[in-house]
């Protein structure tokens, strides 16, 4: 774990010829670490007591030479007390502890009342720097079981994350408004998340739900459908209409602390309407009253083309946005990504001198994202209105 090796080189010199041997008698010492750690594990005729409330993890980690890792724990405690408990059966009658430098002993504290074998406790005598710190990102306790002429008979140790911080929960998106991953269609997009902690400890302590749904509503959260806490969330496909979605993700760790992110989204963010001009007169004189209703956006674009001139149908409404020229358009933008416009959108010039004589019209106007409108992108994310008109 690097942020073990971290502190392990930082705390720790070179040993002495007397400390080196005393390293190479306990290389000998090979131990299991338990199956199950709900409170606590044991090897060698040591028992750690985790404190209350901590969550016990198996995490194998290096450790110091001539000690083997009984357990890892993650504690809310700036300074936990972890309980101590030996088997003296094999002539141990003391306990030592080193806590964050091997070749520094400490006094250990006191037995747990009752406790019948080699007994005593460990808390640190200043409070433990959070695992959200940089440098203090983990911590351990190594403790020796000591015979009456001071040989070691066991030596252990135990890994300690005090987490204080809840996760971190992020979804992509700029302002509140969602971000696709690109790789989907507007109806069917796919948002990235990520649940980031500072752990020290543990691999899989956080996971995360996911609520979907309009945003007036207020669904229940469920899981996000992947096997990790960071991931991407894909709703079901969307229809094609101008609707606000919320997506909030909650992260969540193993003391049951959250974080929530949110944001909205709207497949087709301008909802357009037109009123049809009486005459194709009506239509060079004044152009076409317009109307867009659009959020999670703060451009919108519109644009009126012709799929049909004099009869002749050269594509579809649709098909016109994409491959015919604009004959007239206009742009609003707004501080706000939710606001309403109305215009009336008019034919250029050239537009208007080239159907002077026109005797009928095929027209459909387009609301969505500039770059979309002015390059003919014309995806589910655009509002189409499309009518005729008759000289």
């Amino acid at each position: 774990m690097g942020a073990e090796m971290s502190g392990w080189s930082d705390t720790r010199q070179r040993p002495g010829a007397a400390a080196h041997r005393r390293i190479i008698r306990l290389l000998g010492v090979i131990l299991a670490l338990s199956a199950a750690l709900p409170a606590g594990a044991s090897a060698a005729g040591i028992t750690f007591i985790a404190p209350p409330g901590a969550k016990t993890y198996a995490d194998q980690s290096l450790s110091p030479a001539g000690y083997t890792e009984a357990l890892a724990f993650r504690t809310t405690d700036t300074r936990p007390t972890i309980g101590i408990q030996a088997d003296g059966s094999g002539g141990g009658v003391q306990l030592q502890c080193h806590f964050d430098n091997v070749f520094v002993t400490e006094t250990c504290g006191g037995p747990a009342p009752g406790c019948a074998a080699v007994c005593g406790s460990f808390q640190p005598s200043d409070p433990l720097g959070p695992d959200s710190a940089q440098f203090t990102r983990s911590h351990f306790l190594a403790v020796d079981l000591v015979d009456a002429d001071g040989n070691d008979l066991a030596s252990e140790w135990v890994n300690i994350d005090v987490d204080t911080t809840p996760p971190v929960t992020q979804l992509t998106s700029a302002g509140g408004v969602l971000s696709p991953d690109g790789n989907n269609t507007p109806l069917r997009p796919t948002f990235d998340f990520n649940v980031t902690d500072s752990n020290s400890i543990g691999t899989t302590v956080d996971t995360a739900a996911c609520a979907w749904g309009l945003a007036a509503t207020s669904p229940a959260f469920h899981p996000c459908g992947g096997s990790d806490a960071s991931g991407s969330f894909t709703p079901p496909r969307l229809p094609r209409r101008h609707s606000l979605y919320r997506l909030q993700v909650r992260g969540t760790d193993d003391f049951g602390r959250t974080s929530t992110a949110s944001g909205v989204y709207d497949a087709v963010p301008c909802a357009l309407s037109v009123s049809r001009p009486a005459r194709i007169s009506a239509l060079l004189a004044s152009g076409i009253p317009t109307r867009v209703n659009c959020d999670t956006t703060r451009h919108v674009a519109v644009a009126v083309f012709a799929f049909m001139v004099n009869g002749d149908r050269s594509t579809t409404p649709r098909g016109a946005v994409s491959d015919n020229p604009i004959l007239g358009s206009y742009r609003v933008s707004s501080h706000f990504s939710a606001f309403t416009a109305s215009r009336r959108l008019r034919l250029s010039s050239p537009a208007r001198s080239a159907l002077r004589h026109a005797r009928s019209l095929g027209l459909v106007v387009a609301a969505g994202a500039p770059d979309n409108v002015s390059a003919g992108i014309a995806d589910d994310s655009v509002s189409y209105r499309s009518f005729v008109l008759r000289g």
